[in-house]
């Protein structure tokens, strides 16, 4: 229920929620891992701030990606909200609108969960914690800034489709590392590589 209102809270102080499905390419020391697909809400607080055909705005978001671990069938979500602005140029052909643009993602809490042998009903919290220290590269369990390029077309007023690619940041952070109890340094995300984009409907372009 709490988190229910929180969604509820976002959405009526937010000017249109929507909603965009994830996917994402993982490789583990460069062997491809089974991935599933991901749904989450934006909420864009500021999105018609505009001067000719250039917008911008910024947005609250949820990222993530989702793998199944093949040596304990375990499923593993990685989640982070961000704080995202953005900046895109709007071009009309008679009833139709093309926008290209970009973003960062500015990720500040991130969340671990495992689904012990990928049941819903096995849930447990690896890690929840604010995301510390801003580029301190050993620190952060995801790289904190994600930067995306974006295309939609659809309706001059919507809806629209639309499609987010990530590049020059790998979600998890490769060089963050921790001592665990026998006191060896690991770094959990050494081996991981992400490629990630989202695709979604925008009710009003």
């Amino acid at each position: 229920m709490k988190k229910l209102g929180i969604l509820a809270a976002l959405a009526l102080f937010s000017q249109v929620a929507f909603g965009q499905l994830q996917l994402s390419f993982i490789s583990i020391d460069q062997n491809a891992v089974s991935t599933v697909p991901r749904y989450a809400l934006d909420f864009p607080f500021i999105k018609n701030l505009h001067k000719g055909g250039m917008h911008a705005g910024f947005s609250i978001r949820n990222q993530g990606i989702i793998y199944d671990e093949a040596s304990s069938g375990d499923r593993i979500k990685f989640r982070a909200y961000s704080l995202s602005p953005e900046i895109k140029t709007r071009q009309k052909f008679g009833s139709v609108a093309v926008e290209i643009g970009a973003g960062m993602d500015w990720f500040f809490h991130y969340k671990q969960k495992r689904f012990v042998g990928g049941e819903r009903s096995n849930k447990t919290t690896d890690f929840s914690e604010w995301i510390p220290n801003p580029g301190v590269s050993n620190v952060n369990r995801v790289n904190q800034f994600n930067p995306y390029a974006r295309f939609a077309i659809g309706k001059n007023s919507g809806p629209g489709l639309y499609v987010e690619y990530y590049f020059l940041k790998d979600f998890l952070n490769a060089d963050y590392s921790h001592t665990d109890a026998s006191g060896m340094e690991v770094k959990p995300y050494g081996g991981f590589s992400t490629q990630r984009m989202n695709i979604g409907i925008w009710l009003a372009l």
